[in-house]
């Protein structure tokens, strides 16, 4: 996934959340970015889903669908969309292929929704340990004397 809009980095991207709680469509198909530097404000009337979108953001909800990306990694994924897919897929009687493609990204969605941030510390910490392993071991074999 590409991480820039115009050469501006996105930190935060939110990609067609849906957040139902029975059959009360809380919040349906809401999408944005927030790029690094900006001030980014959420607003409308009361009872719009203001709250419950930024719930589903920080996990507090697990989502109904969509997926909330952080620096390019998905952190957040719902499956409905998925679920919904596959039967639909089954009703037209289409490519076993689809029906098993859909299933993988139900796999890859809970995936990253349970292990997302995880996923993501654990390649902050690789960067960080392949950027200073070669400095810190540099520094162990030279001369104090220099």
């Amino acid at each position: 996934m590409d991480n820039t809009v115009k050469d501006r980095e996105v930190l935060l991207r939110v990609e067609d959340l849906c957040q139902y709680f029975g059959s009360v469509k809380a919040v349906d198909g809401v999408s944005f970015d927030i790029m690094k530097g900006e001030v980014f404000g959420l607003v409308g009337e009361s009872g719009c889903g203001k709250t419950t979108t930024g719930r589903s953001i920080i996990k507090i909800y697990d989502i109904t669908s969509g997926s909330i990306y952080f620096k390019g990694q998905r952190i957040c994924a719902g499956t409905r969309s998925y679920k919904q897919a596959i039967k639909q897929a089954k009703l037209e009687g289409a490519d076993p292929e689809k029906i098993r493609h859909l299933r993988e990204e139900i796999k890859k969605a809970k995936f990253d929704h349970k292990r997302g941030d995880e996923e993501y510390a654990k390649s902050l910490a690789d960067k960080v340990t392949a950027d200073y392993l070669p400095k810190l071991e540099a520094a162990k074999n030279s001369d104090p004397e220099e």
